[in-house]
């Protein structure tokens, strides 16, 4: 059996807010469960800290307390004051330690009530967790490993799987609670308090278990709210699905919010899920199922691809603006309404810019929105084609972060936002757009019949009202501008000049293999260097031979790279406009092919195998996987010695 696992959003942890009283001397004492005070369990642990000089660490054990709730919530924070470690305490007060900060717990906001926040995890249930791990990797083939899954408690993520007779599975089960203790109104929607993808009422509702038999989960407890859990059956699954194929990229793994509604189906496992990149694999996959092409090297095609999903959905749209306001354009003044008006200004104010932009952005979808570095490097010599659409590439995300701003700033929503904000302000806008220039086939609550279009669109503050059109080309101006002006250090900023072919994507967005270090040690000038000397930078591997002054590359720290926003080959720049590198990627790509009793394929990681920073093998494996080459899968013994460069022989004395 080959199998691998995605992290998606699956919901295993309940969080609480919760009502807390404080004892005389102002330690947490009891917290209000359903109109009484029950006692708070109480915990010591003791911490040993390493003597290290050099990062500022004094060698000593510390000893601290914290809390649960009476049925096992463990409490992660506390209302109160923040603190210093040696800071003199009043009477009545007391210092505690919550996840590494120093707070005296008290009733900071004066509501009479002193609130803490606490959390229930379905893995503080699991008891056979590595067990079932190990059960997975001695899987004799698809059915047996299916039923091993059901020890999965806690985890989160979800299984692909095949063997070597040709069955595949897809698998999102995990023990997850089945919630029936939290109020639903009549519509299946989550009573106030009772929603478990926000704080739950902690004076209401009580913790659950997952009860666990022989390292499984015990699904006997189907009557007891607190205790059942969502039958292995009903989870979404996949066996020998009639297409031919099984993928899973974090994406929704059933269908559940498709509807734009996670809280009416007959079980809660969490969501909403980025379904874009598990969406390019099948339509790739389904093209390779077709051709009957899905071997070794299509499928690390596959992992490589790098296709904008968002200059797909995005430019059409762009482009029927930059049309229109050129038809608008032709018209006369006494026959241009007020936003006609302006978004003519608009375009003869930026005419050349813009029809630049157009052709550029026609031949970037005729090409299928790919978005390649363009930059000549070791492991990458870019074709015209290629810089072409690199060019593109690095327009569209500079508009695009500036579009989406300019819709949603003004609005003031703030935290109003499930989950990750730009993915759902993205599919808001994909909604708003469609919804254009027709009766409100879309039922959008914010159309305006006036308009023809959402009220978003609007900008909030200003006289006009500005219509998407106008928006987008206003967006699209200030990406030009910043892309025009001046860089502010190698690699970072405006190029410098309104020669478009010289805005080449990968001189801006490029991978940093940045030391484990350097998010502990942060921007300290005295300490980054420590992280610098474990990273693998350009002083590690250089781009390309003798790189002089004058040429762009010089300078540039991190590597340039191909990809945006949500492709498969992940490389998101975020949603700044201004910053694009990235520091998150593929942690390997791996294929496995089972045939007639062998096992190949091909593998690499980003960095090397060693972490000793002088070994040639520290960063030998970064040099492939920045081109997307590989490694040889050496699975059976033949195949070691194959591909073996050294041999050593140990014997006993």
């Amino acid at each position: 059996v080959a199998w691998s696992q995605v992290n998606p959003m699956v919901d295993v942890t309940d969080w609480y807010r919760e009502e807390i009283r404080l004892d005389d001397e102002g330690k947490p004492e009891a917290s209000l469960f359903q109109d009484e005070w029950k006692k708070l369990i109480a915990i010591e642990e003791s911490y040993t800290i390493a003597d290290v000089p050099v990062l500022g660490s004094v060698g000593r054990t510390e000893t601290w307390t914290r809390w649960t709730t009476f049925d096992g919530r463990l409490i992660a924070d506390i209302e109160g004051r923040a603190a210093e470690f040696d800071e003199e305490l009043s009477e009545g007060e007391v210092l505690v330690n919550l996840q590494g900060e120093f707070l005296v717990p008290g009733d900071e906001d004066g509501d009479g009530v002193i609130t803490a926040i606490s959390f229930d995890h379905s893995a503080l249930d699991a008891s056979a967790y590595l067990d079932t791990l190990d059960k997975l990797g001695r899987s004799k083939d698809i059915g047996e490993f299916r039923e091993n899954t059901k020890g999965i408690v806690g985890s989160g993520l979800f299984n692909a799987a095949a063997d070597s007779e040709g069955n595949i599975l897809f698998s999102s089960y995990q023990g997850i609670p089945c919630r029936k203790y939290l109020d639903k109104d009549e519509f299946g929607s989550w009573l106030p308090g009772a929603d478990p993808s926000r704080l739950l009422d902690g004076r209401v509702y009580g913790g659950f278990e997952l009860p666990m038999k022989d390292g499984v989960a015990d699904e006997s407890h189907a009557e007891d709210p607190y205790r059942c859990i969502i039958p292995f059956e009903v989870m979404p699954q996949a066996l020998n699905p009639d297409r031919g194929y099984v993928a899973t990229a974090n994406n929704d793994p059933g269908e559940i919010t498709t509807d734009g509604n996670f809280y009416n189906d007959p079980w809660y496992i969490g969501g909403p899920w980025s379904s874009v990149r598990a969406h390019t694999i099948m339509r790739e996959l389904d093209k390779a199922v077709k051709e009957n092409s899905a071997d070794i090297d299509k499928m690390a095609e596959i992992q490589g691809n790098n296709d904008s999903r968002l200059g797909e959905a995005f430019v059409p749209y762009l482009l029927d603006a930059l049309s229109i306001a050129r038809s608008t354009s032709e018209l006369s003044e006494e026959k241009q309404s007020p936003d006609e008006s302006r978004l003519s200004s608009l375009y003869l104010d930026n005419q050349a810019r813009f029809d630049e932009v157009s052709t550029r952005f026609e031949g970037w979808a005729e090409a299928g929105f790919p978005t390649p570095s363009g930059v000549k490097t070791f492991y990458e010599s870019p074709t015209d084609e290629q810089k072409e659409s690199s060019v593109s590439t690095m327009i569209f995300n500079a508009f695009y972060p500036r579009f989406k701003n300019l819709v949603w700033n003004d609005e003031g929503l703030g935290n109003a936002w499930l989950w990750n904000g730009d993915r759902m302000q993205t599919r808001a806008l994909m909604k708003f757009l469609q919804g254009r220039r027709q009766d409100n086939l879309n039922a959008l609550e914010s159309w305006d019949a006036e308009t023809g279009e959402s009220v978003f669109f609007d900008i909030l503050g200003t006289d006009d009202v500005e219509k998407s059109d106008e928006i987008m080309l206003m967006a699209l101006a200030d990406a030009l501008d910043f892309l025009e002006g001046s860089p502010k250090s190698a690699g970072v900023g405006g190029f410098g000049t309104s020669d478009m072919s010289e805005w080449l994507w990968g001189l801006r967005h490029q991978a940093r293999f940045e030391s484990l270090l350097a998010q502990f040690l942060g921007d300290t000038p005295s300490f980054s260097f420590l992280a610098d000397l474990f990273s693998i930078t350009t002083e590690v591997l250089p781009l390309d031979e003798d790189i002089k002054p004058g040429d762009p590359r010089h300078g540039l720290k991190w590597f340039p790279r191909g990809g945006d926003n949500w492709a498969v080959d992940a490389a998101n720049p975020g949603f700044s406009g201004e910053n694009f590198t990235h520091g998150n990627g593929p942690v390997m790509r791996m294929v496995i092919a089972l045939k007639d009793g062998k096992v190949s394929g091909k593998n690499i990681i980003p960095g090397g195998q060693s972490g000793i920073t002088s070994s040639p093998y520290f960063s030998d494996q970064a040099e492939l996987w920045l081109g997307n080459e590989t490694f040889p899968l050496r699975f059976h013994h033949e195949d070691v010695v194959d591909g073996a460069s050294s041999r050593e022989v140990y014997r006993p004395e």
